[in-house]
């Protein structure tokens, strides 16, 4: 081979070798979710990297085969060119600078490119890589069945190990805000979702010595009273004992006094109380009101004592921050 031919084989492999490297990290880092938009955009090349992630492990074999055919080919070809230039004696000197070309021009630099622009790298170099996995699939094929054959007793080690803790969960959230990949309200929304799951009623519940609450035999003039000066929406209701008789709905009682314009029973107009135990998780309780169209749950010890009260929006406030009622006034809190 004349020496101009073999340097410009040479640049050509090079060139190989770079593409495969910089694809290789490129599609490892995309983000699979802006691709899919694209792709709904109908963007170029978009529905190609979709094809390769699908079949990721498959494309990242064929990569590999490139750059080891790449990368041996240049080895080879670099210590002919040095022969016919300089003799025997430079082959050393040329494969230790091939070396160093090869892991500078050929995978440092390419990738370090790619990773900075993984998207648009993704997308332009998709498409060959879908025509070489074609080229490439039985050769693939053989090699993945022994690497899969080979790593078999090690996959149930892997699967066993892949769990993530909480702490860990805040992190990746916290590095994917700092990445300006969601905003910073969204992140702390994603941290407070992780640790609802983990959260028990007892531990956001208002306690019972603190909750408003009117007694069964109370004038009607009394309860609106109650109702001015507190704006609540709804007021749990006990008889005499302090035994619970159920929840006052305001909008109801103001719509009965209104078409009535009389003293109101409230055992009338009261709804049945509904309990829960202090120790289940919040996004149990919230499942069991919804199931029940409750807005107010009475929570009791294991004893069966009253402990206080939580609301749906108590549940909420957790994920979402403060939440107010429209008739409730700033400030307090909504029994």
């Amino acid at each position: 081979m004349d020496d101009p031919g073999s340097i410009i084989l040479y640049f050509i492999l090079m060139v190989c070798c770079a593409y495969f490297s910089g694809t290789e990290i490129a599609l490892a880092s995309v983000n699979r979710i802006h691709i899919m938009s694209m792709s709904s955009k109908g963007v170029k090349g978009s529905d190609n990297v979709l094809k390769v992630l699908d079949n990721f492990d498959e494309a990242l074999s064929v990569l590999l085969i490139g750059n080891n055919i790449a990368s041996i080919s240049i080895a080879t070809l670099s210590v002919v060119i040095a022969t016919n230039l300089w003799g025997s004696a430079s082959v050393s000197v040329a494969t230790a600078l091939t070396t160093v070309i090869v892991f500078l021009f050929g995978e440092m630099v390419p990738k370090s490119f790619a990773r900075s622009c993984n998207e648009k790298f993704a997308l332009k170099s998709a498409g060959l890589l879908l025509f070489l996995m074609k080229v490439f699939k039985p050769l693939s094929l053989i090699l993945s069945g022994i690497s899969n054959f080979a790593s078999k007793p090690f996959k149930k080690i892997a699967e066993e190990d892949v769990t993530l803790t909480e702490d860990e969960l805040n992190i990746i959230v916290e590095n994917i805000s700092e990445n300006d990949n969601f905003d910073k309200e969204t992140g702390e929304l994603v941290k407070k979702a992780l640790k609802f799951s983990n959260k028990t009623v007892r531990e956001i519940l208002t306690p019972w010595d603190e909750v408003l609450t009117v007694r069964s035999n109370m004038k009607t003039a009394t309860i609106l009273n109650v109702i001015e000066n507190t704006g609540h929406s709804r007021i749990p209701v006990i008889d005499r004992n302090g035994e619970i008789k159920g929840i006052l709905q305001i909008r109801k009682f103001l719509k009965t006094y209104l078409e009535k314009r009389k003293n109101i029973v409230l055992a009338s107009v009261i709804d049945y109380p509904f309990f829960a135990k202090a120790d289940i998780p919040l996004d149990d309780l919230l499942a069991l009101m919804s199931n029940h169209r409750r807005n107010l749950a009475f929570i009791k010890d294991n004893d069966g004592t009253v402990l206080g009260i939580v609301t749906v929006e108590d549940i909420l406030e957790e994920l979402v921050g403060e939440i107010y009622d429209e008739d409730e006034k700033a400030g307090e809190d909504n029994a």
